[in-house]
C-alpha cells in the first residue's frame, strides 16, 4: 500500500512539471512562479513567434476586473536583439497591469539591434546548432535590411553545414548554404547558384582581410575570375553569431570558374575537359596528386583514369617549365596575366597561406592555365608572427626562404627571372590607383558598420587572445577600431615600401637576395 501511494505521488509531481513546461515553453517563466486564485480573468504574457528575448515575471496571473496584477513583468531582449513594443501599443519594457472584462493575452516583441549590415536569419529544421561539416541539416533563410526590396528573403528553403579546416577547431564557425533553388543574396556574382558560403573570419580581429582580398582580385583585369563577397550580421536559431562574409563558393560554373563545360560542343569525356585545382596541404585522395613538396587536388569532377593523369602531368610540365624559367616554354602552358595579377596581389597582402592551402588553377579544354580564384587571406597583411613578426616590409610571395616551408615554388622561382620582374614592376605602375581603390573601400567599411562590428566582440571576446598566429603587437589591441587602425596603417607601409621596391631593377633583385 505505501509503495503504491508512492508511485501515485511520483506520478502526480511528473504530470504537474510536465504541464507546467508545456504551458509556458515561449517565455522562459521562473519556476518559483506561484499558484492564485483561477476565478477570475487572466492576462498572459509571451514572447513573439520570432523569439529575440525572454519575460521576466509571472507570465499567467489572474485577477478580477479592476484589480492590479500581482507582479510587474519586464521584457528582456537577447544580445542582438532589441525590445520593440507589446503587442497592446505599450512601449515600456516594463509594465504593471489591470485585471479588464477578458482574458487578455500580450505579445513583447523583439526585433534586430543596430541594423547597419544586411541581417541573415537561418533557422534549421531540428532547431539545433549545425555541427557538422560533413553532414548537411535542412533549414530556411531570410535576409532584411538589405537597402533593396529585390534582395529581401522570407523562409527560403536551404540546408546548411560546417565548413573549414583549422578554422573549424575555432568557436566562431564558417558555414556552407545549400539553396534548394538558385538564389543571388545580395545582388552578389554575375548569376544565381544554389551554394554560398559564410566565412567566420575568427582568426582577424578586423574581419576585413579576406574582404580588402576579393575586393582588389575583382579590380585586377589579369584575374577573370573572384569571388564578391559582403559582409552580413548572422542570427542561426535565433541566436546572434556575429559579422561574417558572405561569398560565392569557390566551384565549376560558367558564372564561377569557368572551364568550358557549358560551350557548345563540349564533350566531358574529352582527356583534356577543363579542370579546377587547388594547391591543398590538406588534400585528401583520390583526386590528390604530389609535385616536389607540394600537395594538389582536383576539384573539378573526373570521370576517367585518363583525365586525372592529364591534368596532372599537365601541372607537372607546367612546375618544370617555370623552374626552368625559359619565357616561351612558360608561356606556351600558362596565363602569364593571371600569374603576374596573382603574383601582385599575393606579395601585396604578404599572403603567409599562398603555398599552403587554397592556392586555385584553373583551364578551359585546350587552353593555358590559369591561377585564380584567390582565397584564404584572414593570416595576410600581418596578422601572423611566424613571417617577420608581422612586419609590412620584405618580400615574401616571391622569395625563396629556407626558413619557411608555405612559400610558393612557382612564384619564387619567376621572381629570379629578369624578364618576369620587369612585367611586374610595368603592371605595379598600372594598377597602383587600384591599390588606392582598395584603401579607400577599407575606410567605407571601417565608417559604414562600426556599431556592427563592435557588436560581433561583444559576442566573441577574443582580443588579446592569440586565436591563431597573431603577433605581440597585434593581440596588445583590445578595440574594433584600434585593430583597423592598425591594418590600414599596415596597408599603406606596404604600399609605399613595394613603391620603392618595384621602382627598378637594382631595388628589385635586391630584395630578392636579401636573407634575414
Amino acid at each position: 500500500m505505501k509503495r503504491m501511494i508512492l508511485y501515485i505521488l511520483i506520478l502526480f509531481c511528473v504530470l504537474t512539471v510536465c504541464t507546467g513546461c508545456r504551458e509556458n515553453t515561449l517565455s522562459d517563466v521562473p519556476s518559483t512562479e506561484p499558484l492564485t486564485d483561477t476565478t477570475g480573468f487572466e492576462i498572459r504574457y509571451r514572447i513573439c513567434a520570432t523569439g529575440g528575448g525572454r519575460i521576466d515575471g509571472w507570465t499567467s496571473q489572474h485577477g478580477q476586473t479592476g484589480e492590479e496584477a500581482q507582479m510587474a513583468v519586464t521584457a528582456i531582449p537577447k544580445f542582438g536583439y532589441r525590445f520593440s513594443g507589446w503587442s497592446d501599443g505599450v512601449k515600456e519594457a516594463e509594465r504593471h497591469d489591470t485585471f479588464g472584462e477578458t482574458d487578455q493575452t500580450i505579445i513583447a516583441n523583439f526585433s534586430f539591434d543596430r541594423r547597419e549590415l544586411p541581417i541573415l536569419s537561418i533557422i534549421t529544421a531540428t532547431g539545433k546548432d549545425v555541427t557538422s561539416k560533413d553532414i548537411y541539416t535542412d533549414a530556411t533563410v531570410s535576409l532584411c535590411n538589405t537597402g533593396y526590396a529585390a534582395h529581401e528573403m522570407s523562409g527560403v528553403s536551404a540546408d546548411i553545414r560546417g565548413r573549414g579546416n583549422a578554422t573549424w577547431t575555432h568557436e566562431k564557425l564558417s558555414y556552407r548554404i545549400r539553396f534548394d533553388k538558385k538564389q543571388q543574396p545580395l545582388g552578389l556574382g554575375t548569376a544565381p547558384d544554389r551554394t554560398w558560403v559564410l566565412m567566420a573570419n575568427h582568426c582577424d580581429q578586423t574581419l576585413l582581410r579576406n574582404a580588402l582580398a576579393v575586393d582588389l582580385a575583382n579590380r585586377l583585369d589579369g584575374i577573370d575570375f573572384n569571388a564578391s563577397a559582403a559582409h552580413v550580421e548572422l542570427y542561426l536559431n535565433g541566436e546572434y553569431r556575429g559579422v561574417y562574409l558572405l561569398t560565392e563558393q569557390i566551384q565549376v560554373d560558367a558564372a564561377r570558374v569557368d572551364i568550358g563545360a557549358e560551350e557548345e560542343g563540349y564533350d566531358p569525356m574529352a582527356v583534356d575537359a577543363g579542370f579546377l585545382v587547388e594547391l591543398d596541404s590538406y588534400s585528401e585522395p583520390p583526386y590528390e596528386f604530389h609535385i616536389d613538396d607540394k600537395r594538389y587536388q582536383v576539384k573539378s569532377e573526373i570521370r576517367t583514369n585518363e583525365q586525372f593523369d592529364y591534368i596532372r602531368d599537365y601541372i607537372t610540365k607546367t612546375n618544370a617549365a617555370i623552374r626552368g624559367g625559359d619565357r616561351d616554354t612558360i608561356t606556351a602552358l600558362v596565363d602569364l596575366d593571371s600569374f603576374i595579377d596573382g603574383y601582385i596581389l599575393e606579395e601585396y597582402f604578404k599572403n603567409i597561406d599562398v603555398g599552403w592551402s587554397s592556392f586555385y588553377m584553373h583551364k578551359k579544354p585546350g587552353g593555358k592555365l590559369i591561377l585564380g580564384p584567390f582565397w584564404d587571406f584572414d593570416l595576410a597583411a600581418g596578422n601572423d608572427h611566424r613571417l617577420d613578426n608581422g612586419s609590412a616590409e620584405g618580400l615574401y610571395v616571391g622569395r625563396y626562404r629556407r626558413d619557411f616551408s608555405q612559400y610558393h615554388p612557382w612564384f619564387t622561382a619567376l621572381a629570379e627571372q629578369a624578364w618576369f620582374r620587369l612585367e611586374v614592376m610595368n603592371r605595379w605602375e598600372q594598377i597602383r590607383p587600384h591599390i588606392d581603390a582598395n584603401l579607400a573601400y577599407l575606410d567605407h567599411i571601417a565608417a559604414s558598420a562600426p556599431l556592427a562590428f563592435a557588436r560581433n566582440f561583444e559576442q566573441w571576446e577574443i582580443f588579446g587572445h592569440r586565436i591563431n598566429q597573431e603577433p605581440e603587437h597585434i593581440m596588445a589591441l583590445d578595440s574594433w577600431e584600434e585593430h583597423v587602425t592598425t591594418l590600414r596603417q599596415w596597408l599603406v607601409t606596404r604600399a609605399a615600401w613595394l613603391d620603392n621596391c618595384f621602382a627598378s631593377e637594382e631595388a628589385f633583385e635586391g630584395a630578392l637576395r636579401k636573407r634575414r
